[in-house]
């Protein structure tokens, strides 16, 4: 029997809850910052008017983007040096590609709502085709996968989704206490979204900036409430 749409987002939100689960103690950080990009994704998804089904989407990217993370060395995880990380370097780069094929495996077989890994494969592409894509624009797996995701590279709706999911994924990486990254310390909001707003039009897509600025005080109450449940 055919699910209902809201049948088969509890059935992969489960499946979601299960995988951040199992960061659990290794990992701490990652499973708290998925649900909070979650959040993120959802507030700005409500502000640009997208509709339920669409806000749904982002809110599964959202908490599901990192789960290939599960597989990274405790090198990684720790913050390690890029010239004492060796090859386990360019784990940063594969984990969007190996996190949607993991995702898309684990579930082929319970459902066909996969647009929500489409925008897991691209969250860390930039708005601007001239900014760096991981996985390239030009891979001919990624385009082929996100045809079987039900998405056309051009769809506007699409850059937006994928825009959305990568701003609320730099805002929380940006103001979070997160170990791997050049600056060990967490910016403040304003900061943050300064340094968001100084990419705006080339990695970050201008809607989704135009949101986050209008929605500056949504969101610092979004992060006091969230903290005080993933504190570190």
């Amino acid at each position: 029997m055919e699910r209902s749409f809201l049948e088969e987002s509890l059935l992969i939100n489960n499946a979601i809850n299960v995988c951040l689960r199992m960061f659990c103690p290794r990992d701490l950080y990652t499973p708290a910052h998925c649900k909070t990009v979650s959040l993120f994704s959802g507030h700005f998804g409500a502000f640009l008017n997208l509709s339920r089904e669409e806000i749904n989407l982002l809110q599964l990217a959202g908490k599901a983007h990192d789960v290939a993370k599960l597989a990274w060395s405790d090198n990684l995880l720790q913050g390690k040096k890029k010239d004492e990380l060796g090859d386990d370097y360019s784990n940063i780069f594969h984990h969007p590609k190996r996190g949607a094929s993991f995702l898309f495996d684990l579930l082929k077989e319970h459902t066909s709502n996969f647009k929500w890994v489409g925008l897991i494969l691209c969250h860390h592409w930039g708005y601007s085709k001239e900014e760096k894509h991981y996985p390239p624009l030009d891979d001919i797996d990624t385009q082929r996968s996100l045809k079987e995701y039900s998405w056309d590279l051009e769809d506007p709706k699409f850059k937006l989704m994928v825009g959305i999911i990568k701003v609320a994924d730099s805002l929380h990486a940006a103001i979070s206490n997160r170990v791997y990254r050049e600056d060990p310390l967490p910016k403040q909001i304003p900061e943050a979204i300064a340094e968001i707003r100084g990419k705006m039009g080339t990695v970050y897509h201008p809607e989704v900036v135009a949101a986050l600025e209008n929605t500056e005080s949504q969101i610092k109450s979004l992060f006091e409430i969230d903290s005080q449940l993933h504190s570190f």
